[in-house]
């Protein structure tokens, strides 16, 4: 039996920093959350003056089972997701209920 979700779901908002205020109080060892990492990829490095976020063109979400080994990869490419659109996940614990999943990165 898995305690964890069935479907994520995630609402973006690009007024928020990363990794967001206040995050760093729930990340160790026992607290839930492992690390957060964020990754910015500019769309062009030569010319960086507007540094604001306009939208997500791509994302990578890796399920891990109890020993942290890859159970589903799911990767959405050739996106235009604006400020204020939703993405889920839905996790393979969904079908395969005998599974223990130990997270996503």
């Amino acid at each position: 039996c898995s305690c964890s979700p069935l479907i994520y779901k995630w609402k973006l908002d690009f007024t928020q920093s990363c990794p967001p205020p206040g995050l760093s109080l729930g990340i160790g060892d026992g607290k839930g959350i492992t690390s957060v990492e964020c990754d910015v990829t500019m769309g062009n490095p030569e010319d960086p003056v507007d540094l604001d976020p306009k939208n997500v063109t791509y994302y990578q979400i890796i399920e891990l089972d109890e020993k942290l080994a890859p159970v589903k990869v799911n990767s959405e490419t050739d996106l235009g997701l604006l400020d204020g659109e939703r993405m889920s996940f839905v996790s393979v614990t969904a079908s395969e209920t005998e599974l223990v999943t130990g997270g996503i990165q």
